[in-house]
């Protein structure tokens, strides 16, 4: 995001109340009215569903600096999603028919948000791809490559490039995002210990290598 674009949002969001909630709270329930767009300055927020057998299925996770749900709102469209705080969050929320008209004041800032919902669509579909493989290994490697292009981030590790993905993760929300039982899920993280090519860091996924990561799914 370009400097310009950033302190403009700030400008504009910080005239309107601030909010902070700790990790668990859910800002916005299923089938609430959204009335406010949720500017995020800090955490992460994860958007889900619930469906009737009472399912958690993960659709995406917000990081700063978000809107939310600014798509449903330019859409239109009834809120089915819970959003809740993966982590402590802090931010300002504003009236939607206000964050409309900023937006359509700026366009440089209307530019950078459809480049993000762009990214967003994105991950959508790789969770689309990832339900075509019928093998559970090869989601979670699907989803654990996704998750390191939108949020890994690059450590040295003995001399070689790690990433480190950046959302504190655990593998009940990992298998709400790939549609597995927490076991099934659990057994395929073993396998990738054992290999080598993951490990966990204080809650965090580390990917020790990334292109064996990518060569599982040519592999099986």
């Amino acid at each position: 995001m370009n400097i310009k674009v950033s302190k403009l949002q700030e400008a504009f969001f910080s005239t309107y109340p601030a909010f902070r909630y700790s990790k668990g709270k859910i800002l916005l329930s299923a089938f609430t009215p959204a009335t406010q767009i949720y500017y995020l300055k800090k955490g992460h927020i994860r958007q889900y569903l619930t469906t009737a057998a009472g399912e958690e299925i993960t659709f995406h996770v917000f990081r700063p600096i978000a809107y939310f749900p600014i798509m449903l709102s330019l859409s239109d469209t009834q809120n089915v999603y819970s959003f809740e705080a993966l982590t402590t969050v802090e931010g300002y929320r504003a009236p939607v028919t206000d964050v409309i008209a900023f937006l359509k004041k700026n366009p440089e800032v209307l530019f950078d948000l459809t480049t993000r919902l762009s990214r967003g669509i994105t991950g959508l579909l790789v969770k689309i791809e990832n339900q075509t493989y019928k093998n559970a290994y090869l989601k979670v490697v699907s989803l654990l490559i996704h998750l390191t292009k939108i949020y890994g981030e690059g450590i040295g590790v003995n001399g070689t490039t790690c990433y480190r993905i950046s959302l504190p993760l655990s593998q009940a929300n990992l298998a709400t995002w790939v549609g597995l039982q927490r076991e099934t899920l659990s057994r395929q993280i073993e396998i990738l210990e054992k290999r080598k090519i993951i490990a966990y860091e204080k809650h965090y996924i580390l990917i020790r290598n990334f292109e064996a990561l990518q060569e599982q799914i040519s592999l099986h």
